[in-house]
């Protein structure tokens, strides 16, 4: 007697194109895999295989419209290396709906790939409201871009009051919800592209060469708490350049490797009765960290360089890192992978990355999207 799998059951029910489509709803790599590769007689899903005729969009557009990520850089890269390129019907390719959407985990695997150029201000003016190409995923992906014309603060901030997020941030959830907790995390990503190349945002933040100090406890007069514990939301109740002082204050503080969490050291009080109170220690950017923003500042002005020599040429930073001879965990750590905002699912182990990268080890068969062992999937 045959006994019948899971699989098996879905084939009587759902066709293998309904069975890729709720693979990548999952965001599932494993089961689309074993649909990309078929046993038996199962049909191949292939790049023209539309999963929209009408629209003539294959299962690539598809992941990007479910925001995807882990099942679209699958298709993107190799053995199956799917055209990240390839029109829809009205000309949006995947890495053009991948850019409307900004979400760092979908469009920068994709921009890795793609030989043309991202929609343009132009094209941008043919857009739904909705849609903003002036994003920080933008600023990490084409920072050339803002070169030209530098974020605005009201860009940032919805508002002076800087009690709101502005486009440039805002970010949504599987739902296509505004997510909070998502967009001001961009917030902690923005001013980390912008320390890398202050010249991509029209306010004048002042770095004085204090910050470089080791073991410096950063304290300043503006009355933001030393023992403030819901970083990165204080962000938003800052003004201009207190946001970037606070941001700094906490970025700087020296964490528990162990526990993620800022060091505290005890100290004698200067009242006996008082007892003891805890005080953050801060210090410099690691060497690494320095050495990424100059190598982002080298690679953004040679974009600029080539976005202004008329030559037809069309480069992104991921695609300039990617013809880098670098190992995969270099590539990954210069696209500031830990930094950006994602769900979940999506979120890349950095402490282990890390780990083994410091023990002079490169992790075997890394991707982008490593997924991390008991999380809470969204």
């Amino acid at each position: 007697m045959t006994t019948k799998t899971l699989f098996d059951f879905l084939d009587d029910v759902c066709g293998p194109i309904e069975q890729a489509q709720q693979a990548v709803r999952e965001d599932d790599e494993d089961k689309l895999v074993r649909l990309l590769s078929p046993a038996d007689n199962r049909q191949i899903i292939k790049e023209d295989t539309y999963v929209n005729s009408q629209a003539k969009e294959n299962l690539l557009h598809f992941a990007v419209h479910q925001s995807a990520a882990i099942c679209a850089s699958l298709l993107c890269e190799k053995p199956y290396s799917w055209d990240v390129d390839r029109p829809n019907l009205i000309g949006r390719s995947p890495v053009q709906l991948a850019q409307l959407r900004g979400y760092a985990p979908v469009w920068y695997p994709l921009a890795t790939h793609s030989c043309h150029a991202p929609l343009s201000a132009l094209e941008e003016q043919q857009l739904s409201q909705k849609f903003s190409l002036r994003t920080v995923t933008a600023l990490l992906i084409q920072p050339q871009v803002f070169f030209r014309k530098p974020l605005e603060w009201s860009e940032v901030f919805g508002s002076k009051s800087a009690t709101s997020l502005g486009p440039a941030l805002a970010l949504s959830d599987s739902r296509e919800n505004y997510d909070e907790n998502l967009s001001t995390s961009n917030l902690k990503f923005l001013f980390e592209l912008v320390i890398a190349t202050p010249k991509v945002w029209s306010f004048d933040i002042q770095l004085s060469n204090s910050c470089l100090h080791p073991n410096r406890i950063l304290q300043y007069d503006d009355g933001h708490p030393s023992d403030c514990s819901h970083y990165p939301n204080c962000l938003k109740e800052r003004q201009e350049q207190l946001v970037f002082d606070a941001w700094l204050y906490h970025r700087l503080q020296v964490a528990n490797p162990d526990e993620h969490e800022p060091c505290q050291f005890a100290t004698q009080a200067s009242n006996p009765n008082q007892g003891s109170q805890g005080e953050r220690l801060h210090s410099p950017f690691s060497l690494m960290e320095w050495c990424r923003m100059r190598i982002r500042q080298l690679a953004t002005q040679k974009l600029v360089e080539i976005a202004n020599s008329g030559n037809g040429l069309c480069f992104t930073y991921p695609r300039l890192i990617a013809q880098l001879p670098l190992p995969p965990a270099m590539r990954t750590y210069l696209a500031y992978r830990e930094f950006w905002p994602a769900w979940t699912r999506h979120t890349l182990p950095v402490r282990d990355l890390r780990n083994l990268y410091n023990r002079g080890h490169e992790p075997i068969g890394i991707r982008w999207f490593g997924q991390p062992r008991n999380v809470n999937w969204m």
